[in-house]
């Protein structure tokens, strides 16, 4: 049995027409399924191809269990030919899961025959759920004249659209705002943002300002650089932080963690696998990305496959219709209250 993984890729700047491409790296072979003109530019959808070395087992939902390991071969190979394409290019590029973001090649009737008895790959997209901070207009341009430079750091870590250049970016605000370096910022970040309503933990902060820090900026640590795909599930807490870092440290470019109350959110993004925790009454906008159920890629909703090779078995993926959890949101009178579940 082989395991197929989908992805789309997409440039900026674009090429003048979409075109295919191929690629083998040991096992895996990565080839061009098609390619169309979406109103942005050309994309590509591609897919990985790779031998399992046994038959998958089943979760507790009949669902098959692909193997992580072979998974994470094909999604390296697919990352790698989009690299390298971006590189020819001289474009940033863009990788994303269209639907169905996985399928299974059956090569003898037996492993079809399992296959067609399970309940299928699982089709329910991870959810990335975190709220627009809703700052007001007002307080950002009459309260914040010793911090000006706060402000323009967090516009310039907001304009980032990837996610290691953001989190980057926003680490620079954090070492304004304390006068050291991200090395050595950590016990004060940690001090400021744990006195606070929003919910921060110590071994979060350290996460951030640690390890991810560290490689994330430098690429010759081990166990080597980390990734946008890595960064993603954290960044909006980050960015949270951050607004909460510039708006209520009470003293500006100094090592000091006393805190003032200019500004306290009235919905608070979770961490990974969190509950996201709004205000009774407020009208926040909630934000909702899509990922494919192995949390690596964002879905592309453009990117459903409406025929596909004879030989793929995608069992439910295959209709092209998602599976969502409804998730429960803690509902506060203010923060700090204990609140109640709701769906």
């Amino acid at each position: 049995m082989r395991l197929v993984r989908t992805a789309v890729l997409s440039f900026t700047p674009s090429w003048r027409e979409p075109r295919g491409w191929k690629a083998k790296y040991g096992e895996v072979e990565v080839d061009t399924l098609y390619s169309w003109r979406h109103e942005t530019g050309p994309r590509d959808l591609i897919f990985a191809t790779i031998p399992l070395k046994a038959l998958p087992g089943l979760d507790a939902n009949g669902y098959v269990d692909l193997p992580r390991v072979e998974r994470e071969t094909a999604e390296w190979a697919l990352t790698t030919i989009c690299d390298a394409l971006a590189v020819h290019l001289g474009a940033a590029r863009t990788i994303s899961s269209p639907i169905p973001w996985a399928a299974l090649i059956p090569d003898s009737s037996e492993e079809r025959a399992f296959l067609n008895a399970s309940t299928g790959i699982d089709p329910s997209p991870k959810e990335a759920m975190s709220f627009a901070p809703g700052v007001p207009l007002e307080t950002l341009l009459s309260t914040l004249e010793d911090r000006r430079d706060g402000v323009a750091l967090l516009a310039e870590a907001l304009a980032q659209q990837h996610p290691t250049g953001r989190f980057n970016d926003l680490m620079r605000v954090f070492e304004r705002a304390f006068a050291k370096n991200a090395a050595h910022v950590g016990s004060l970040l940690c001090d400021f943002l744990c006195s606070g309503p929003v919910g921060f933990q110590r071994d979060e902060i350290d996460g951030w300002v640690g390890d991810l820090r560290n490689r994330a900026v430098h690429a010759n640590r081990k166990p080597g650089p980390v990734f946008g795909r890595t960064i993603r599930p954290l960044l909006r807490r980050v960015e949270l932080a951050a607004y909460d870092t510039l708006l209520n440290k009470s003293v500006w470019h100094a090592k000091s963690s006393q805190r003032r109350s200019l500004w306290v959110p009235t919905a608070i993004t979770p961490p990974p696998g969190g509950r996201p925790v709004v205000q009774v009454g407020s009208r926040d906008t909630m934000e909702c990305q899509l990922l494919d159920s192995f949390g690596v890629f964002p879905l592309d909703l453009t990117g459903k496959l409406d025929s596909l090779p004879d030989e793929w078995w995608t069992g439910s993926q295959g209709t092209g219709q998602l599976s969502l959890a409804v998730h429960s949101i803690e509902v506060r009178r203010a923060l700090g209250d204990p609140g109640e579940s709701q769906a």
